[in-house]
């Protein structure tokens, strides 16, 4: 399979190349509740109403005014149904300009749906890139998601993939994309790229291209190799990370 290099924002598109398993979340928004309420056998809108609320701190004084979304069937590695869902939809206020993402995650088992993974988006983008993909070969998939938390003196996109254990989603991968604060010169832009393990070519390996500087700060530049431990459930660097957000931390309060 031919290396790609994978801007942040392109990812999407470039997965779904490069991920034979993979499978886009592209289909259209709905507005009708009423089969999606009858499959998952809740009440959905005010269930994303109530993950909304709780994800942002304005919701008492800009309440939801729509609720749009679109669900997935998929399966979940590890879980023991075949219809499993993913549900993205998009919150609309009266105050934001851009909609508010909010994520579910349901496994099902013996006809039974639950409630695995809860995750919505309120900072200045919204922007959430839910994307679900195979990355040990086990015909199961894992959802990996590019996060947005940018507000107004600063930018900051994180990029991270989780897989289901007993009682919910774990965290497996999470690396910072993108930061800046204010005119604090100091910056990163990182990138990472999927590639398929040497010894295993249905494992996906994750190489993090690693680019900060600026402000007198040493220039950083490095590529690291991350490979996903089966045993462990996690995504473990073959080589030391540097520190590419050290000049943040310095700058935060202690």
């Amino acid at each position: 399979m031919k290396r790609m290099q994978v801007r942040p924002r392109l990812l999407l598109i470039f997965l779904a190349i490069l991920v034979s398993r993979s499978a886009p979340a592209t289909a259209g928004f709905e507005t009708d509740f009423s089969a999606i309420d009858s499959r998952l056998g809740l009440a959905l809108r005010p269930l994303l109403q109530e993950v909304f609320e709780k994800e942002n701190p304005n919701a008492n004084d800009h309440p939801a005014t729509g609720v749009q979304y679109k669900a997935v069937p998929t399966r979940f590695a590890g879980t023991d149904g075949e219809r499993d869902t993913l549900v993205i939809a998009k919150v609309q206020t009266g105050w934001a300009k851009t909609d508010t993402t909010v994520i579910l995650g349901f496994t099902e088992s013996d006809g039974t749906d639950a409630l695995v993974f809860r995750w919505a988006g309120w900072n200045k983008n919204f922007g959430m890139e839910p994307h679900l993909i195979d990355i040990d070969g086990d015909g199961g998939m894992e959802l990996l998601l590019e996060t947005d938390d940018s507000g107004n003196q600063a930018t900051r996109s994180r990029v991270s993939i989780w897989k289901y254990a007993p009682g919910g989603m774990r965290l497996v991968f999470r690396e910072g994309l993108e930061e800046t604060l204010g005119t604090f010169p100091y910056a990163y832009t990182n990138r990472y790229v999927l590639e398929p393990n040497g010894e295993r070519p249905d494992q996906q390996d994750i190489l993090l291209h690693v680019d900060g500087g600026g402000g007198g700060y040493p220039r950083i530049r490095e590529t690291v190799r991350f490979v996903y431990d089966a045993e462990k459930g996690a995504y473990h660097p073959q080589t030391p990370i540097p520190d590419y957000r050290k000049p943040f931390t310095e700058q935060e309060p202690r």
